[in-house]
């Protein structure tokens, strides 16, 4: 068989061995003990935002729409301005059993972010969720990492929810690296004959 350095080079691009952007706002769903755990830390800046709205609400997702909120039940304000994915799979509303620490979240589908009522730009966020009993299938969730951007410039910022365990960069490295190596053996097998 066999490997030429063009498929090669289009292998490792489709496998994402290029530095991956680092999303200031973090948002992981896991599937852990019979639930799935919801966790999210990061900052937020708020400059390339339009505040529109204010609400409350416990934490609840709807796939559907792109829609996470986590943390505890309270107030939040609502912004305008992100730009990404308009769903993370086919799942309807599910209120979470549980949340705690700082209320925030993404709703992809109307292109928004909340954040809990009277965040300050750049501070540090931390909240969780649980939906207890629950699996990503129940859920409607689709495993994967959906990434959201807004403002531009110094004020261009960016939000990542990542669904299930997503292959490190690490780990994608080794692998571009053993395929070149197994590329070059080859080679020089086919020069030596």
């Amino acid at each position: 068989m066999k490997i030429h350095t063009k498929v090669l080079a289009g292998a490792l691009i489709a496998l994402g061995v290029a530095a991956p952007s680092q999303a200031s706002l973090l948002f992981t769903l896991q599937e852990s003990g019979g639930n799935v755990v919801a966790s999210g830390s990061g900052t937020v800046n708020t400059a390339g935002l339009t505040l529109v709205d204010s609400g409350s609400g416990p934490a609840q997702m709807m796939a559907s729409l792109a829609f996470l909120g986590i943390g505890s039940t309270g107030s939040v304000q609502t912004y305008n301005g992100l730009t990404g994915p308009s769903n993370f799979g086919t799942g309807s509303f599910a209120s979470a059993s549980s949340g705690n620490g700082d209320l925030f979240g993404v709703f992809g589908a109307q292109s928004r972010l909340s954040l809990h009522n009277g965040y300050q730009s750049g501070n540090q966020l931390s909240g969780t969720a649980n939906w207890s009993g629950a699996t990503f299938n129940s859920l409607g969730l689709t495993p994967g990492t959906y990434d959201w951007t807004w403002g531009t410039g110094g004020n261009a910022d960016s939000a990542r929810l990542v669904i299930g365990n997503a292959p490190e960069p690490a780990t994608l490295a080794l692998l571009a690296a053993g395929l070149a190596g197994l590329a070059r053996a080859r080679r020089q097998r086919r020069s030596a004959a």
